[in-house]
């Protein structure tokens, strides 16, 4: 078996999803990540149709995919550049962060390339907390994590220092040297634990017309936290 998520980046309905003939997530709404589910390790067809949809609606959208036994997916349905959904399934490589760090990834299911930034500079060690840094959250100065990040597409993880701060996404092209020159920035606040795993979703915002952001924190999963039912 692998375990698989589900991502549903579509603005508009909920969605069902299909491996096969398994029903594999059922209402699945807007901005909203599942849990893992234990899915055959087999080559199949992945289907997300509007929540609820007795016949193959005109509109669903689909990949085939082979999963490998043990591993994690995170399959995301999103609007590609040209405005067209699309589907995409990512391989989760869960593997430790180096000692002392942490680790972070970036799937962008927005429509737009975006390079995601971090406060270059790491202030005021907290009392008590040191496996974290606190860091201001309109620094100036920036370092730019993941740059060029494409549409449709997703980063390897990064190992990276624990920090609570405030993440800049931003469109590609916006941050030149070590200082930011965009204002349109989305302001995501994080807190990044060491020995942690995350991973932040960039999705499309439909009410504010630029872009806003799902935070996971990716965990190793051994069961299914429930079983699919077949048609």
């Amino acid at each position: 078996m692998a375990l698989v998520r589900f991502v549903n980046a579509l603005p508009g309905d909920s969605r069902d999803v299909y491996f096969g003939d398994i029903k594999a997530f059922q209402g699945v709404s807007f901005k909203t990540v599942t849990p893992y589910k234990q899915l055959p390790s087999e080559r199949q067809d992945f289907r997300v149709i509007p929540a609820g949809s007795a016949a193959v609606p005109a509109n669903e959208i689909r990949n085939s995919e082979g999963l490998s036994s043990g591993s994690h997916y995170t399959v995301v349905a999103a609007l590609g550049k040209d405005g067209k959904a699309t589907l995409n399934v990512v391989n989760d490589n869960l593997s430790e962060p180096a000692s002392c760090k942490a680790k972070i990834r970036v799937i962008n299911a927005s429509p737009i390339e975006v390079d995601v930034a971090a406060p270059a500079a790491m202030a005021d060690r907290t009392t008590g907390s040191a496996d974290r840094a606190r860091t201001p959250s309109a620094a100036a100065k920036v370092d730019n994590w993941f740059g060029g990040v494409n549409e449709d597409s997703s980063t390897r993880y990064k190992d990276v220092d624990p920090m609570n701060g405030t993440l800049r996404i931003l469109p590609s092209g916006h941050v030149k040297g070590k200082r930011e020159v965009a204002p349109e920035a989305a302001l995501v606040p994080v807190d990044l634990a060491a020995g942690k795993i995350y991973t932040l979703i960039v999705t499309s915002d439909s009410k504010k017309g630029g872009v806003d952001v799902i935070k996971v924190e990716d965990q190793l999963v051994n069961t299914a936290s429930a079983t699919p039912t077949k048609l």
